[in-house]
């Protein structure tokens, strides 16, 4: 998993991965502070994906991010 990860390590996928989980998330959960939109942004590709599968179990936002 961590090979693939690497692969998507470029600015154009990591912005693209960010957008698709901030969708996810406000979806999920209704609308998300700034502050985790600024999480969103600042993130790693690594950060995205423990977080986009977080998403699939979390009972909360908060959930997601620890």
């Amino acid at each position: 998993m961590e090979e693939f990860a690497e692969a998507l390590d470029d600015t154009p996928t990591v912005t693209l991965v960010s957008q698709l989980l901030h969708r996810q998330l406000t979806k999920r959960f209704g609308p998300i502070s700034l502050d985790v939109v600024q999480k969103l942004k600042a993130a790693s590709i690594q950060d995205l994906e423990r977080w986009g599968e977080r998403l699939l179990d979390a009972p909360n936002l908060q959930a997601v991010f620890h």
